[in-house]
């Protein structure tokens, strides 16, 4: 694979940071689209996803940190405070999971302090995040992080670049199962879905909470057939279930909250929606020409 993708003078562009730059770019672009066509504000719509942006990549080295402090106590390579260290997302080290829920809360209490309508934004949003972050995992596939275990499936791929995040070495020259694809093939189905569900939603909030669900159910499988033991397991489980596998038993009951509790509480008229159009004025019959007057007796009648 190719974890770095071109040098500008001594400084490498890894592929990792530019496949994540680029998802968040269409996600921005899908976003500001779709606000204007549900009647939303775009400037408002491009500065939540700033704030999305930001508090994404934070929320998951957060969430990496604290997963590895947990999981090697006082051998994580984090004990030192390196500031350096902490910032080298190029290494890899990003737990999407933690991302999404920083960025959720980030969003949604913006989206309601700027007056936006919240339940609408998070409907917009959604599909622009996974399919954001599609593309960054083609960024995962490229610097071999997120690999899978060992396996003889015909699909499987080979890292031989020693650069690759795959450890520990004896795995380089091993086929693994394609995780990265398989995730990147995920998170394009969640966006597809959210999209087409965006256009035939009953009630704003629809779409956050059947993402959420959906895209919580096959991570869950996903994980499966991982192979970096360091994405950490939920104590007392023996090694079986794994910190993505947990937390997205969690996002799946809050997408199906969501779900229950915005079906309830819609009120007679959504405000959450651009209103309809005005019905067009009633069409008026043209008005029958004047009758001819009647002669009077004796008289010969007038010419028509």
């Amino acid at each position: 694979m190719h974890p770095i993708l071109f040098q500008i003078g001594s400084y490498p562009v890894h592929t990792f940071g530019f496949c994540m730059g680029s998802g968040f770019l269409v996600g921005i672009l899908y976003s500001i689209r779709q606000a204007r066509i549900w009647g939303v504000d775009p400037d408002k719509i491009f500065n939540t996803c700033f704030w999305v942006m930001v508090s994404g990549v934070l929320g998951s080295r957060l969430m990496y940190i604290g997963i590895d402090l947990a999981y090697k106590r006082g051998q994580s390579e984090f004990m030192t405070l390196n500031p350096i260290k902490i910032l080298a997302l190029w290494e890899g080290g990003l737990v999407w999971y933690g991302g999404m829920i920083l960025a959720s809360i980030v969003a949604l209490s913006y989206a309601r302090a700027v007056r936006l309508p919240v339940w609408t934004t998070a409907d917009i949003l959604a599909p622009a995040t996974f399919m954001g972050l599609a593309i960054g995992r083609v960024g995962c596939l490229m610097a071999g992080d997120d690999f899978g275990k060992p396996t003889t499936v015909p699909w499987a791929i080979v890292f031989h670049n020693p650069e690759a995040l795959v450890y520990p070495p004896s795995l380089i020259g091993q086929p693994l199962h394609p995780t990265q694809v398989y995730m990147e093939a995920k998170s394009f189905f969640v966006a597809f879905v959210g999209h087409l569900l965006l256009r035939r939603k009953r009630f704003d909030g629809q779409v956050m909470g059947v993402s959420f669900m959906i895209y919580a159910v096959l991570r869950y499988i996903v994980e499966i057939y991982r192979g970096d033991s360091d994405r950490g397991w939920i104590p007392w489980t023996h090694q079986t279930l794994s910190t993505s596998q947990g937390v997205g038993i969690a996002v799946f009951a809050v997408g199906l909250l969501i779900l229950g509790s915005r079906r309830r509480a819609m009120p007679a008229i959504n405000l959450d929606r651009p209103p309809p159009p005005p019905p067009p004025a009633p069409l008026v019959p043209p008005e029958a020409p004047p009758a001819p007057p009647e002669a009077e007796p004796g008289m010969p009648a007038p010419a028509v």
